[in-house]
């Protein structure tokens, strides 16, 4: 971990004097490595700390504000939240070609320490959505017994690339449309032209070659830790491949907990309102069940 972050400038500052939270803007470093960050924290010195990260493209999109609502109430609950937007992505500095999985690594770990320094908190925990399950194992993997959070995570991230291309091209299909002429798997569209359209966001060969021989489960280290898995989708059970997840951290001494929405979002279309996700009834499950359990594991209440 870094023993500081970049010099932080440009910081507003909003108030929630009612619900006891507050939420500071600022940039971290400048120039391509300029990364912007939101830090919520409740107005009293908080109990400990969550670093949120996001997915990428669409997802990033469409759970900005489900993120957003988990942060206020976490704030709510007495912990900070570091939320931000890795180099190359949203409003931060730098290239869409240049991300790659330790590039995210590196801005949750000195993120992590932006956290650290601000609020003087010794605790800390990391939580992921989807992709950004991945980029927070790298952080949590570097502090011990840090509790991880992870809603519907990306276990095996080159199957994850290749299963969004492949629903390109059955959209395609659905639709009555001739299929993209060209490559005809993600793997050859990329080492032909070095990237690829996927749905109208652009998927890098840098990023898809990062994740190589990368596994969430391998990412997060062997130490035991505290984990909970949350599964979002139309089953009512844990799927297969999250329930042998879970069963290899008790296995290996872990304390695990999962929770099933059954709900399946489009995590790669977005069109609904996202002000309309403080309305639905799933999202307010998602955020008490996660921030919840969060707090508790922060609050001294681990098992």
């Amino acid at each position: 971990m870094q023993s500081s972050p970049p010099a932080a400038s440009g910081v507003a500052l909003r108030i929630d004097r009612e619900r006891g939270i507050q939420v500071s803007v600022e940039f971290l470093a400048a120039g391509p490595d300029r990364m912007i960050g939101f830090l919520h924290t409740p107005l009293e010195p908080p109990r400990g700390g969550v670093v949120l990260c996001s997915s990428l493209h669409a997802e990033m999109m469409g759970n900005y504000r489900k993120e957003v609502l988990l942060a206020e109430r976490l704030a709510e609950r007495g912990i900070a939240v570091q939320r931000f937007h890795y180099r190359g992505t949203g409003n931060s500095g730098g290239l869409d070609s240049d991300v790659t999985l330790n590039t995210m690594q590196d801005d949750v770990r000195t993120w992590c320490q932006n956290l650290i320094d601000k609020t003087s908190v010794s605790d800390v925990g990391f939580f992921g959505v989807r992709f950004g399950a991945l980029a927070a194992a790298g952080g949590a993997a570097a502090t011990p017994d840090a509790p991880v959070a992870f809603w519907q995570p990306v276990l095996d991230p080159q199957l994850y690339f290749r299963e969004i291309f492949r629903s390109q091209r059955m959209r395609e299909l659905k639709a009555g449309k001739a299929p993209t002429p060209g490559a005809t798997s993600l793997d050859e569209k990329l080492t032909g032209a070095g990237i690829a359209d996927v749905l109208g966001y652009s998927i890098h060969e840098t990023l898809y070659k990062s994740t190589t021989d990368r596994l969430l489960g391998e990412e997060l280290g062997s130490a035991p830790r505290s984990g909970l898995i949350v599964q979002i989708s139309r089953a009512a059970e844990l799927s297969s491949d999250l329930a042998a997840l879970v069963a290899g951290w008790t296995d290996a001494g872990w304390h695990t907990s999962t929770h099933v929405e059954v709900h399946e979002p489009a995590w790669w279309f977005v069109g609904e309102d996202w002000k309309a996700e403080e309305l639905r009834e799933e999202t307010t499950a998602l955020v008490e069940t996660t921030a919840r359990w969060l707090a508790d594991q922060l609050a001294g209440d681990r098992p």
